[in-house]
């Protein structure tokens, strides 16, 4: 369970670990090459040697949300809306959740520590707060919703729930050449909390 549970925080880390500003978020995370400062950090950190124009950059505050699922999505609801579902459709949502394990919600947060986040020459310290859950609504819901549970004596209604937050300090540098630039950064992840439901 441990291990798993590093696995997962690793792991989130380095996908939802990125620091996000306005044109990151516009361009959906495609800001490989035009990240600026401190927001490099999580994307490119070489960058950071190109910083001219900018020596200095601090982030006083800042707050990050986001919040994603496997099933639902406009076009998703477009198909849903109507007056009744035939049982051909009803199979079809059933088998999508069942496949998926469900509908899960994964939702995530990054705070960024007061003036703790600033980047000067070619290099940089951040230092956030990162918040990651993740709660499944189990497929048997949907079965109960849909069917009833007249022919469905046995439905699994097993949820799963986690939540961790991590502390998540990152030193960063980056050397110039002539066409081109090598970033590396260093971080550390401190646990401060995890919870989840164990389905025994």
């Amino acid at each position: 369970m441990l291990k798993k549970s590093l696995f997962i925080v690793l792991l989130l880390s380095l996908v939802f670990g990125q620091k996000r500003d306005p044109r990151s978020v516009a361009l959906a995370g495609a800001t490989t090459t035009i990240a600026d400062g401190i927001y490099a950090v999580g994307y490119n950190p070489a960058l950071i040697a190109f910083q001219i124009d900018k020596p200095f950059m601090m982030q006083i505050g800042g707050v990050d949300l986001g919040l994603g699922n496997n099933y639902l999505s406009i076009a998703r609801l477009n198909w849903l809306s109507g007056d009744t579902l035939d049982n051909e459709e009803k199979s079809l949502i059933l088998n999508r959740l069942q496949n998926s394990g469900g509908l899960t919600f994964d939702m995530n947060g990054q705070v960024a520590l007061p003036a703790i986040n600033f980047g000067s020459g070619n290099m940089a310290i951040t230092s956030n707060l990162m918040y990651f859950s993740s709660y499944a609504i189990p497929a048997g819901m949907a079965r109960l919703i849909l069917e009833g549970n007249a022919n469905n004596p046995n439905i699994d209604m097993t949820f799963n729930y986690e939540l961790m937050a991590v502390n998540e300090t990152a030193f960063s540098f980056a050397i110039p050449f002539d066409s081109y630039a090598v970033g590396i950064s260093l971080k550390s992840l401190q646990g401060l909390l995890y919870m989840g439901i164990d389905p025994d």
